[in-house]
């Protein structure tokens, strides 16, 4: 018994006001990585940056994106207690299901947007498929695809999944956490296009599986390498585009 409340972490403590800020500013920053590719196929096909300047910047983002990830990890083990558990063969089938799951209501999202609205994707996928058409460097281009499909799964993760839950909610809590969390999740994804119901829906029930991929074992590192398969396939599908197209 002494064993089990050893357990249970410390959490959502000190001054709830203050906790939200801080879960805005984490929010803040694990948005930010999209912008730096961003501004930085902008810069190089506005401006054709040289290569070796390219190359510099590639490097910086880089050490930021470290940065970042190494900070994100930090603070999510310092506010949640939680310790990281090891993955075995069970873990990673309950994984391919909650991709499966994602995948299917992904199809009907976007199926009900495009019946309703005449749009065959999200606003959110049209914007980064038009970025990744925009540039015409690859540095550039390779930023973009390691912040989709790396950067952008363990800082988003680690916000709405691990960061939201820790410093908001008391530990046990389940409904409400993955409610709220997958609401804010579903309105930051489409700020591209934040008419689009349908998107919203769509990225709220993805934000929601994330969720329940995390709270199956209160292991974070599940519901990152959930949402790695996710943000994978575009990664894959702008990787085919760019060079074969």
């Amino acid at each position: 018994m002494e064993e089990k409340q050893k357990e249970i972490p410390m959490r959502n403590s000190g001054n709830q006001f203050v906790n939200i800020l801080k879960v805005v500013g984490f929010i803040i920053l694990a948005i930010t990585p999209a912008s730096f590719s961003d501004v930085f196929i902008w810069a190089s096909h506005e401006y054709h940056l040289p290569i070796w300047v390219q190359a510099i910047i590639f490097v910086i983002f880089l050490a930021l994106y470290f940065i970042l990830i190494r900070f994100f990890w930090n603070r999510y083990k310092t506010y949640s207690g939680e310790r990281i558990k090891r993955i075995h063969l069970k873990d990673v089938g309950f994984m391919v299901l909650f991709f499966v799951i994602i995948q299917v209501i992904a199809y009907l999202g976007t199926t009900l947007n495009n019946m309703f609205t005449g749009n065959k994707t999200t606003g959110n996928d049209n914007a980064i498929f038009q970025l990744a058409n925009y540039s015409d460097s690859f540095l550039p281009f390779l930023t973009l695809i390691l912040s989709i499909s790396i950067v952008a799964p363990i800082l988003e993760e680690i916000t709405f999944r691990g960061i939201i839950t820790s410093k908001l909610f008391k530990y046990g809590r389940m409904w409400l956490p993955l409610i709220v969390s997958s609401i804010i999740f579903g309105s930051l994804h489409i700020l591209q296009a934040p008419t689009e119901f349908f998107s919203f829906l769509l990225y709220t029930c993805m934000g929601a599986i994330f969720y329940l991929a995390y709270a199956r074992r209160h292991n974070i590192l599940d519901s990152i390498l959930v949402h790695f398969l996710n943000n994978l396939l575009p990664a894959i599908s702008l990787l085919l585009i760019y060079f074969f197209l």
